[in-house]
């Protein structure tokens, strides 16, 4: 359901028999790759039974692990538990014995995390507003969920079994993205009042080697946002260029997604002594609704507490999205052949999207607006081979040697819609210089001319209040064979039973994107940039040494500010850009006697990204394009103009380790740990200049203008690293029989030793650059139990 907005059904575990997990080499069954999850409902059966689970923790029963390391980094407070809890029953039974039962199950779990430097504003609301932290008051991110569902079996004959499932919830991320950078009431409330999915099967052994499946579903859902109790229509956003630090208002106001969505599958497997072969359909529809809006319709931005910039915004808006159809027809069959088992298989993928008629009354800056339908905003066909084989090496069972190859889709629904809708490509905002020349914290100034008075400079996009499309879509990128986003995605494995029942695993992965999209402005030149370089501040904790500067930075001509004229096509169109993944894992997995288990392995691997040949031939200032997200495997390049820094990126090679285990100790106690070791968060510099630093090296003001500014990356991606993290997990369990009940009561212990690595960091030179904004919580001790009837 990616770009349908949903955020999801988060699961209910106790209606749930098995999760089944495919971490590569997915079938023909699925368009996409990476990590497939498949949810068995439980179904109830002859016999009454249920079970009732129930966990807490709260900051009495948590470590504090601020040291003087982190004090002396800006840390005052920590990541830290408020509390969290989790209620969990279900019951499930025979309505008639051998042929209708039922099981139910709800549950309503939640959580209150303190987080770490971030604090209540004093002053939130303020005229004119200030940021003023309560040291005493540390900002909370509270989430709660409630979850009920219920399934109906019913066994026609013992060829035929229906179901029918159902689960509704609720939920409020009542403080959602409150970090460090943004304060607790430029926080958003995201609540979803309909999250409600129905599905219904049918499974059909008709013999001993046949079997038909069948199922349909529906999911309905809506998210709301709402403001904070000291946010009204007309409080404004503001930014702290200088520490990133978001305050006041959320920078979007109200809005809300609506979307209907409506599943369907059907297939029919054949197993036979050497074959297992399966073919069938997935088909996807349905349509979303987005209804945006900023309040007061403007965005400050100031630096060092000084104005400097306004984003003007055309709100309140509504567009809507139709997905025609997501069809998949797949075959595949494995044969084994002696000691070679083939996986044979191939899928075809039509993919249609559609735009309807739209008609928007008039808002600040914008006119009554009408738009015509578009039938044809994608028509994607794909056929995509999924081959694989594995061979017993000495044909006894103990060495396999395995290769697979693949090729897999961009996940994708109606994102082209909404990025094609045009709603969206017209300008809907821009940004200008403001100077605050009477000292009254609000833009002075005639909005609706988009060149240079009183207080504003002239807007970055001279087309903002008229009713047409600034970006147009190449019709070779939405029709036809080939033209989706996709990876191909392959490896080779070799598994080796070392003794009974321990084995050791190696493998080489690699993935290989393509057909990338760029944003080229047919309105530049590469000749129509300034290129200069800007001198590194002087900071110890900057890789490059004194002296070194940025290198290849471009700023548009000032004759051609404001002009956009936006064609998206094939980044192959201009040249060869690539993202590769290239990885090694080694595993080991031991049943030990007495129930021991040991698992565990390395993991290296390193993403390459380079755009050095396209970059250069591509006329844009840094665009994204709504609704096409910009990042890994995104399949979207945004260039900084024609400059070509930072356009290979190649990260070192970085180990994962993680090791996890179980020992059975006397007295029917069960201990178990996991143990890991990754890398520390890529650390960033992106410094916010006047036009004042700039002038120096570029030989003139920055394009917007005297008041303009501009941010620039000092350290390259993939080049610098935070201290890894390492965290130790461990469980103490132990279970009682209770007549016919049975009671298991656990005790959690997370981040045993008390480590305090810092997750993430704040990413903008200035006075605040690479201050931790979260950091591993301290040890934590969290007691739950179930009881099984």
């Amino acid at each position: 359901m990616t770009g349908f907005y949903t955020g999801g059904m988060n699961m209910d575990t106790g209606a749930v028999q098995e999760f089944s997990y495919e971490i590569g080499a997915i079938t023909a069954e699925r368009p996409t790759g990476a990590v497939l999850v498949n949810i068995i409902p439980r179904e109830g059966g002859n016999r009454f039974s249920g079970s009732l689970f129930s966990a807490y923790a709260s900051r009495n029963l948590q470590a504090d692990n601020i040291d003087d390391a982190l004090i002396a980094r800006g840390v005052s407070t920590s990541s830290n538990l408020d509390k969290n809890w989790d209620l969990n029953g279900s019951v499930g039974g025979p309505i008639k014995n051998d042929k209708v039962w039922f099981f139910a199950s709800s549950r309503y779990w939640g959580y209150n995390n303190l987080v770490a430097n971030a604090f209540i504003n004093k002053t939130a609301g303020s005229n004119p507003p200030v940021y003023t932290p309560d040291l005493n008051q540390q900002a909370i991110d509270d989430s709660w969920l409630g979850s009920a569902s219920g399934r109906l079996t019913y066994q026609a004959n013992s060829k035929n079994k229906f179901g029918l499932f159902l689960i509704d919830q609720g939920r409020c991320l009542c403080h959602q993205n409150v970090s460090a950078t943004t304060a607790p009431e430029a926080a958003r409330q995201a609540r979803s009042p309909v999250n409600y999915l129905m599905q219904g099967s049918w499974n059909a052994p008709i013999t001993s080697k046949l079997l038909f499946e069948a199922a349909a579903q529906r999911y309905l859902f809506q998210q709301e946002y709402f403001p904070q109790g000291t946010v009204n229509d007309t409080t404004l956003s503001v930014v702290e260029q200088s520490t990133g630090l978001n305050y006041n208002a959320p920078q979007q106001g109200r809005f809300r997604h609506n979307s209907w969505i409506y599943n369907y599958r059907a297939s029919v497997s054949y197993v036979t002594g050497g074959n297992a072969f399966k073919t069938g359909f997935t088909l996807q529809r349905g349509d979303r609704q987005y209804i945006g809006n900023v309040y007061g319709n403007l965005n400050l931005q100031v630096l060092n507490g000084v104005p400097r910039t306004v984003t003007v915004n055309a709100t309140p808006y509504v567009y809507l999205m139709h997905l025609n159809r997501a069809l998949g027809i797949f075959a595949q069959d494995q044969w084994t052949l002696k000691r070679l088992t083939l996986n044979l298989g191939v899928r075809f993928d039509n993919h249609v999207e559609s735009i309807p008629e739209e008609h928007l009354p008039a808002v600040q800056f914008y006119g009554p607006r009408d738009y015509s339908a578009i039938s044809d905003v994608t028509n994607w066909k794909d056929l995509d081979p999924r081959l694989g084989v594995s061979y017993d090496v000495f044909g006894n069972g103990k060495t396999a040697l395995k290769a697979t190859i693949g090729r897999y889709l961009q996940g994708e629904t109606i994102q082209f819609a909404a990025a094609m809708n045009p709603v969206n490509t017209a300008v809907n905002s821009v940004n200008r210089t403001w100077t605050d020349r009477n000292g009254n914290f609000y833009p002075d100034c005639d909005f609706s001319n988009l060149f240079e008075n009183a207080e504003c400079g002239q807007a970055n996009n001279l087309n903002f209040g008229k009713p047409i499309t600034t970006t147009q879509f190449d019709p070779a990128i939405r029709q036809g064979w080939g033209k989706r986003g996709y990876n191909w995605e392959s490896e080779v494995t070799i598994s080796h039973e070392l003794m009974s029942r321990v084995s050791i695993n190696a493998g080489y992965y690699r993935r290989a994107y393509g057909n990338f999209l760029v944003v080229d402005n047919q309105s530049f030149a590469p000749s129509d940039y300034t290129f200069y370089n800007f001198p590194l501040p002087a900071d110890s904790r900057l890789p490059a040494g004194a002296g070194s500067s940025v290198v290849g930075l471009a700023d548009i001509s000032p004759t051609k500010f404001g002009q956009v004229n936006n064609t998206v096509t094939f980044a192959s169109s201009y040249g060869r850009q690539f993202d590769h993944y290239n990885g090694f894992d080694v595993s080991i997995n031991a049943r030990l006697p007495r129930n021991v288990l040991l698992l565990g392995g390395v993991s290296v691997g390193r993403e390459e990204l380079n755009n050095c040949d396209v970059v250069g031939k591509v006329d844009n200032l840094a665009t994204a394009v709504t609704g096409l997200a910009a990042g890994t495997a995104a399949n979207y390049s945004g260039f900084a103009g024609p400059s070509s820094l930072y356009c290979d990126i190649k990260p070192p090679f970085q180990p994962q380790v993680k090791l996890q285990g179980r020992h059975p100790l006397p007295w029917g106690i069960d201990f178990a740990a996991t143990f890991q070791s990754v890398p520390g968060p890529q650390i960033l510099a992106n410094y916010a200049l006047t036009s004042a630093q700039v002038a120096p090296y570029l030989g003139r003001n920055l394009a917007s203008g005297s008041g303009g500014t501009t941010t620039i990356g000092l350290v390259a991606p993939g080049t610098l690293y935070g201290d890894r993290v390492y965290q130790v997990d461990a469980r103490i369990s132990r279970s009682l029989k209770l007549g016919g009940t049975k009671l298991r009561g656990n005790v959690d212990l997370y981040n045993l030793l008390n480590a305090n690595a810092v997750l993430l960091q704040n990413n903008v030179f200035g006075p605040k650059w690479q201050q931790p904004t979260a950091v591993l919580p301290g040890r934590l001790l969290k007691l739950s139990a179930q009881l099984d009837f």
